[in-house]
């Protein structure tokens, strides 16, 4: 990890911007010492109609409003006005710091190859609830210390939230349904990065930003 004298290189990662704004918001609420340089992954379907989780959700048309998923006919159309749209918004939210953008037809199954070189990778996912929600860590360590640790702690402390921490074992996914959160962190400092299915699971589960903190040679 770059660590706090140097900023953190952050990547943000969504399939539209409804469901990064969520990790805009908490990226805008940090210190600008915290990151360095902050990146966006607009992660588009290859073929939109055929996404199944895709064609379960809504889109933001580029008044803002809530519409139902576009025909495969003008699916184009609407890719391109979200990019763009992702694009002027990590703009406004990286402000004076150094930001990029890519737009790729690819999914989570290929999260090791776009994340490489980045020390922190927020999947930005739409918040579906309405109440105050924890940031939870999620560690190998009973007591996690350093730099994941004290990222967790700014996280919470920025969303006013309380800090919890979990163990990754077989029963978080489940145990995640069960809370109300505005973050989940996941700690590869102390455990390995999730599968791509098990990573989908924790998404599914938490409703909210899903942060992975890489580890020292991530």
């Amino acid at each position: 990890m770059t660590g706090r004298s140097g900023g953190l290189r952050v990547l943000i990662g969504a399939e539209s911007l409804l469901d990064a704004e969520p990790a805009f918001r908490l990226i805008d609420r940090l210190s600008a010492r915290d990151i360095a340089e902050l990146g966006g992954l607009l992660l588009q379907a290859a073929e939109l109609a055929t996404t199944p989780r895709l064609a379960r959700q809504r889109v933001v048309t580029p008044a803002g409003v809530l519409a139902p998923l576009p025909p495969a006919s003008s699916a184009s159309v609407w890719l391109a006005s979200d990019a763009n749209r992702f694009r002027t918004r990590l703009a406004a939210v990286a402000g004076a710091r150094q930001w990029r953008v890519d737009v790729e037809q690819r999914d989570l199954d290929h999260i090791a190859d776009f994340t490489r070189g980045w020390d922190v990778f927020i999947l930005g996912c739409r918040l579906t609830h309405r109440l105050p929600g924890r940031v939870v860590l999620v560690s190998g360590e009973p007591v996690p210390e350093g730099e994941t640790a004290r990222f967790a702690r700014e996280i919470a402390r920025s969303a006013g939230a309380d800090l919890t921490v979990l163990s990754n074992d077989d029963r978080l996914p489940a145990r995640l349904t069960r809370l109300p959160m505005a973050a989940v962190i996941l700690d590869c400092a102390t455990a390995p990065l999730p599968e791509p299915s098990r990573l989908r699971a924790i998404v599914d589960a938490a409703r909210c930003p899903v942060i992975v903190m890489q580890g020292p040679s991530g």
